[in-house]
């Protein structure tokens, strides 16, 4: 076979599977990959998700306002109750917060001075992780769909965090914010059992993009007090529950 054959060989049958390995191999990587969605709950407020997808796929001018929106969100909360957020996520203090950060980094951004981009797991004002909670901080994993399932809670659905790029790929930015959104839901439902906090009657209300009317609406939530942690004062803490979704690109 004639070399201009071999690798039009290889552009046909091999370069798709290398690009979406080099893809995947950065969507972990806040260096390399991109925020797709960022997803949010107060208390037990709506949930409220976005993605940074524009007309013609990723936009990194949505990127950075979606990231510089959120920690102005927080900034706002923290504000009104006068004490730093309590973040919570799934395996959030080793993903979430160190790639928000790590993104935020590389866009320019200056995140809040009080995020806990080092906190140790045992701070558990700083953020409580349902991974940890579980599995204790010396060691072991349990994915948020597992957990969610021997809680008897419902788990994932048929999108996992091994479809995101894929869908991305595809166009399906809906789907992507859905699936982050329902994660945020999942994980607060997953917290309250295991703090023993009482859960929301019914699952948030839809799921509202991140509007100023949907920033609003979130706020009530802290007025209303209803759903939130104490720290050892006394001290309302907000409790933050967070989602973060990201897909890779070819470095």
């Amino acid at each position: 076979m004639k070399k201009p054959e071999t690798i039009q060989k290889w552009v046909d049958e091999e370069r798709p599977g290398a690009v979406a390995e080099a893809v995947a191999k950065t969507a972990l990587d806040g260096g390399y990959g991109l925020v797709a969605s960022i997803a949010w709950a107060i208390g037990d407020g709506p949930v409220v998700a976005a993605t940074s997808a524009g007309k013609n796929g990723y936009d990194q001018a949505i990127e950075r306002a979606l990231i510089e929106g959120f920690f102005g969100e927080l900034e706002r909360l923290r504000a009104d109750s006068r004490v730093s957020p309590t973040l919570v996520g799934h395996c959030i203090s080793s993903f979430d917060v160190l790639f928000l950060w790590r993104r935020a980094i590389v866009l320019g951004i200056a995140p809040p001075s009080w995020w806990p981009v080092h906190a140790a797991p045992w701070k558990a004002d700083d953020l409580q992780d349902t991974m940890l909670m579980w599995c204790g901080p010396k060691g072991g994993f349990i994915s948020q769909d597992r957990l969610a399932r021997i809680l008897g809670l419902k788990g994932k659905g048929d999108i996992d965090g091994s479809k995101v790029a894929a869908l991305w790929e595809a166009g399906r930015y809906e789907d992507v914010r859905i699936y982050n959104a329902d994660d945020v839901e999942c994980c607060r439902r997953i917290w309250c059992r295991l703090t023993g906090e009482e859960a929301p009657d019914d699952e948030s209300e839809g799921i509202v993009l991140a509007t100023q009317e949907a920033e609003d609406e979130v706020m009530q939530a802290v007025v209303a007090k209803k759903g939130l942690a104490k720290d050892g004062q006394g001290r309302v803490i907000p409790s933050f529950l967070l989602g973060v979704t990201s897909t890779g690109r070819a470095a």
